[in-house]
């Protein structure tokens, strides 16, 4: 084929146009190939999002472990478990153990993360504190139960009210000192609080 014939043959390709019928045709059919297609795809993608949800459970399943001695993941553990106790003064020994072993860590190293854990921590066994009748439940615990529980309380919070005031005059840290400072008032009322209710024994 010589390259007049390539040349006219090539002319004779641009002067085809197609039909209006022709342009409905081929867009019905690409129509319905992308929409074989999709339905094809679909569950591929649908695959792929839950491929991808286990991954990311399995990440932070294994960060979670990486944590697992982390005091803040034991915690976060034994308040569900606080929670999960059904009789009140079983529920406040254990978030008042709780809490004396956050403050013991803050002691060690004062930190935001240590303080927040002591915020909800104290605010817990406050809140199961209050929630108990001074004159025992039959079966649960006795007055007596109560009242030596609330000692112990009161010298947890006087202890922890010494270990903020040195926080707060050692750190150098704003957001920390500002923390600080605001949970030492915090704890204050708690103290009044628990003070108040155990003068109703001696009475």
């Amino acid at each position: 084929m010589n390259e007049k014939t390539v040349i006219k043959k090539i002319k004779t390709l641009k002067r085809i146009e197609p039909t209006s019928y022709q342009l409905e045709t081929i867009k019905k059919r690409v129509s319905k190939r992308t929409k074989n297609e999709a339905v094809i795809i679909s569950p591929i993608v649908r695959q792929r999002v839950v491929t991808a949800f286990f991954v990311i459970c399995f990440v932070a399943a294994v960060a979670l472990g990486l944590y697992q001695s982390s005091f803040f993941v034991k915690n976060i553990m034994e308040t569900v478990m606080i929670q999960l106790t059904q009789n009140p003064y079983q529920k406040a020994q254990r978030s008042l153990t709780l809490s004396q072993q956050n403050l013991l860590i803050a002691q060690k190293n004062i930190s935001e993360s240590n303080v927040d854990s002591l915020i909800v921590s104290t605010a817990q066994t406050n809140a199961i504190l209050a929630g108990m009748n001074m004159n025992g439940e039959p079966g649960l615990y006795t007055k007596s139960d109560c009242k030596q529980m609330y000692e112990k309380y009161i010298s947890y919070l006087s202890r922890l009210q010494n270990q903020l005031h040195e926080a707060g005059k050692k750190t150098t840290d704003k957001n920390l000192k500002g923390k600080v400072v605001n949970f030492r008032s915090v704890v204050s009322q708690y103290h009044q609080q628990a003070d108040s209710r155990l003068e109703a024994y001696q009475t």
